[in-house]
């Protein structure tokens, strides 16, 4: 059972994200008549892919945060309306930037469990199979 192509036009990352947590969760309850190997391959592929997307939103959040920490410090060198405007902006794309980083990480970690439990299963079938 592939799973589907990627395409970030289909979906949102948090959505392709919670889909292949779904379709794995789906073959570790019900693994019988996959090949586990191939299915491994898929999400080892795919965790890939949300690994690069992590990274590149951990450099943008960390340097969002960056910038922030600057517009902090000019308010205090040269406080006016429009720096507080501007750290207003700032620390509100921060924060989402920090919630969806929060998200893209949580669900990472959920990969990396589902293919430690394909590789149990992967083992279980081999020991039946001696």
């Amino acid at each position: 059972m592939p799973i589907a192509k990627y395409t970030q036009t289909e979906a949102g990352i948090k959505k392709q994200l919670s889909e292949r947590i779904r379709w794995a969760e789906g073959i570790i309850a019900a693994p019988g008549g996959v090949d586990l190997q191939a299915a491994a391959e898929d999400l080892g592929r795919w965790i890939g892919y949300f690994q690069h997307e992590r990274l590149i939103h951990l450099i943008v959040t960390c340097l969002f945060a960056l910038l922030t920490l600057l517009e902090i410090f000019l308010f205090l060198l040269a406080p006016s309306s429009a720096v507080v405007a501007l750290l207003a902006l700032s620390a509100a794309l921060l924060l989402c930037y920090i919630a969806h980083y929060y998200a893209l990480e949580n669900g990472t970690q959920k990969l990396y469990a589902c293919m430690d439990a394909f590789r149990d299963l992967e083992r279980q079938a081999a020991a039946c199979r001696k």
